[in-house]
């Protein structure tokens, strides 16, 4: 038994892409000269507080993302969503409705 990450399943999947561009041209070479900047989306992808996380979810899908930034009205974050928090969420929502249809279904019975 054991956990299969995320990288290591799209080095797996997509090898050829990895040795290419990581290991034939070097990853120092890919990111030399680069400021953290221009890896941040343009624009920028991120939820408030009072977002759904159906909406984070839909953000995180739409722009590829692992996380996404949560902050407030003077845009600073104040935290973070990942996707294993999101599939966590939507888990015990899942389960509340189903104990609800279960309990409404013990009543006509």
């Amino acid at each position: 038994m054991g956990i299969i990450d995320l990288r290591r399943l799209v080095r797996y999947i997509f090898p050829h892409i990895l040795e290419e561009d990581l290991i034939g041209r070097g990853i120092v070479e890919l990111v030399s000269g680069k400021t953290a900047e221009d890896l941040i989306p343009n624009p920028p992808v991120y939820v408030t507080d009072e977002d759904s996380l159906d909406t984070a979810l839909s953000l995180m899908v739409d722009n590829e993302l692992e996380e996404i930034p949560v902050v407030d009205n003077n845009m600073r974050v104040i935290g973070d969503l990942n996707l294993l928090e999101l599939v966590s969420a939507w888990r015990r929502r899942e389960a509340k409705r189903r104990g609800g249809r279960k309990n409404a279904d013990r009543g006509h019975g």
